[in-house]
This record gives structure tokens, sequence and C-alpha cells, in this order.
């Protein structure tokens, strides 16, 4: 059933977008620092620390919307940020959110399709 205090107009969830809209605003994300203590056993010969593991995934995110991460061309501010956050590791609530505008993923697919991938 429909809980008010979870679900309704004062509710957390509720305000969501509003908080979203907010934080892409500002162009400021909190972000945490993966390390590099914590390691998984991915086969009997490979293991890896999270940083590892979650810098292999943003470099496959970063180059699957376009972004060269061998060459990191075109290095605009935005690639730069990129960059940064592999080379750091910085995970955010964004890494992890699966939020992103319609017309930006009508362009990010577009021009993967044109790449033909």
């Amino acid at each position: 059933p429909f809980n008010d205090t979870d679900c309704g107009p004062d509710s957390g969830w509720h305000k969501l977008l509003a908080r979203l809209q907010a934080a892409e605003a500002s162009k400021e994300w909190t972000a945490a620092r993966v390390s590099t203590d914590a390691t998984y056993k991915v086969s009997d010969t490979l293991t890896w620390s999270g940083r590892d593991y979650d810098q292999d995934v943003m470099v496959e995110t970063a180059d699957f919307a376009g972004f060269d991460s061998a060459t990191g061309h075109p290095c605009n501010e935005g690639c730069k940020e990129v960059q940064r956050g592999i080379d750091d590791a910085l995970y955010s609530w964004w890494t992890n959110l699966p939020y992103v505008k319609l017309d930006v993923a009508k362009r990010m697919l577009g021009s993967v399709a044109a790449r033909g991938e």
C-alpha cells in the first residue's frame, strides 16, 4: 500500500528529482576514494582490489560513452574530470545511480551507434 511517509509529497523520495537537479546545477559531487584494502579473487590467477575493480568499471563506462581512456582525447575540462575520477578511483552516488537525461542518452547512444558498436 501507498505510504505517505515514504512516498508522499514531503518524503525524501518525492524530493529526489529536485535534489538531483540542484546537485547537477552546482556541478559539485561528494565522492570517496576507493581503497586497495579489500581484495577480490576474480579467478584462480587474478586478484583485484576494490580500487582496481572500480577503476575498470569506470574506464569501460567512460569508453562506452565516447571517452578514449587510452589517450584521453579529446581532452577538454569534462574529460579531465573523467580521467581524474578514474585515476583517483573516485566513487560517488552518481557512479551508482542510473540517472541520465534522456536527451543526453539519445546523443550518447546515437554516437555509439555511429561508431558501429
